[in-house]
């Protein structure tokens, strides 16, 4: 029911099928979000310990999540605690797919001051 907390529970948004027309506007927004998001991404992809904190319970009722969780720790944890060596490059290729609700206000990003 409302405000009951689904533990382990993965719901996917909705998705469009095929790809849609986007004024420049929207497209300009959306890209000028892209570097800071594909960084948020690529920092989140580095944190073992917060990837296994939430993906571990939704790999217990997700075969998929299950599968990617286990390469991941074959690459990364076990060898790391094996003391094996592993190559500490990494490629990043990201794909964000948008969605633009007419009557939303602009998205902005907030930028940190800097240090005086």
């Amino acid at each position: 029911g409302a405000g009951e907390k689904d533990e382990g529970v993965l719901r996917h948004a909705p998705f469009v099928l095929w790809p849609t027309a986007v004024d420049k506007g929207c497209f300009e927004e959306a890209r000028s979000l892209s570097v800071a998001f594909s960084s948020l991404v690529n920092r989140i992809s580095l944190d073992s310990e917060f990837l296994l904190k939430y993906l571990e319970p939704i790999s217990e009722h997700d075969d998929f999540t299950a599968r990617l969780l286990r390469l991941y720790k074959t690459v990364t944890v076990e060898s790391d605690l094996d003391g094996t060596d592993r190559q500490h490059l990494s490629l990043g290729i990201f794909r964000f797919d948008y969605f633009l609700e007419p009557t939303s206000p602009p998205l902005t990003l907030a930028t940190p001051s800097a240090p005086t």
